[in-house]
């Protein structure tokens, strides 16, 4: 049986490396409008500048790729420990951190599965970027780490679906699109004025579920009158719940909950302003 050698090791860590930054790269460049608005969100970007954001961090992720083989230098360290950063700020905020965009199946990377490939490339690229090639204790925990993390796919996170509150009536796309229609209803949008940017629907107001000084805003658009549906992003999303408990202690009466909210809207393609 062939012994297996510091190279072999230093080629099976270069191709694992690749393979997660090009997947990464991949991720976002296939789904540049999600992870455009994931950035925008999670660093408070303007739509246009999430954007370039987006194509720095894809060439950023491919010139790595060629510095893994070319010639690793020790600065490479550095970039496992910004996704570490990146990945423990976005669970900070409860936010998608867009790192393998809409991908199938490596979109449902779990948490802690990221923190298992960003602990792998990082042993990964000291042992690459060490000139002591003797100890092969590094590559070997590295590759140990990625293939947890590989097999971390097997057991995605479950998203949580929000329970809307009983008091208010929940409606799905037909009854919003009727009411969209006649102009007897006024949406508002619950996400937050970055999200809001990207797209809403039609006409709809936004009303971000923690804005400040709402009462100020109710008597603004006469809120108390007004047959009302809000919405956030979606299933997953408790910003319309939030905001509608927020209005009727307002004195909003009216109040109806899209569930599905914008993501359903936007799979429905119709009348998306954007």
């Amino acid at each position: 049986m062939k012994k297996i050698t510091s190279s072999n090791l230093k080629y099976i860590l270069q191709s694992l490396i690749s393979l997660v930054l090009l997947l990464s790269a991949a991720g976002k460049i296939t789904s540049i409008e999600a992870t455009a608005r994931s950035m925008a969100e999670l660093f408070y970007l303007p739509a246009e500048t999430a954007h370039i954001f987006v194509f720095g961090v894809v060439l950023l992720e491919i010139f790595f790729v060629f510095l893994v083989w070319i010639k690793p230098h020790k600065f490479l360290v550095i970039l496992p420990i910004i996704f570490l950063i990146i990945t423990g700020y976005s669970q900070f905020r409860n936010l998608d951190c867009g790192c393998f965009g809409t991908l199938p199946f490596f979109s449902q990377f779990p948490l802690w599965g990221h923190y298992l490939l960003v602990a792998g490339m990082l042993v990964g690229l000291i042992f690459l970027t060490s000139k002591k090639k003797d100890t092969v204790a590094s590559a070997v925990i590295s590759i140990c780490l990625f293939l947890c993390a590989g097999f971390s796919l097997f057991f995605p996170d479950s998203p949580v679906v929000i329970t809307h509150s009983a008091k208010f009536e929940i409606v799905q796309f037909n009854q919003v699109y009727q009411d969209y229609l006649n102009e007897n209803t006024l949406l508002v949008d619950a996400r937050s004025d970055i999200q809001f940017s990207y797209g809403t629907i039609g006409d709809a107001i936004n009303i971000p579920h923690d804005i400040a000084l709402l009462d100020s805003l109710v008597d603004l658009w006469n809120l108390r009158q007004q047959n009302l549906i809000i919405f956030c992003s979606g299933i997953h999303c408790d910003k319309a719940d939030i905001l509608a408990t927020r209005l009727e202690k307002a004195g909003c009466e009216n109040i109806k909950i899209y569930a599905g909210g914008w993501d359903d809207w936007v799979e429905k393609e119709v009348f998306i302003e954007d």
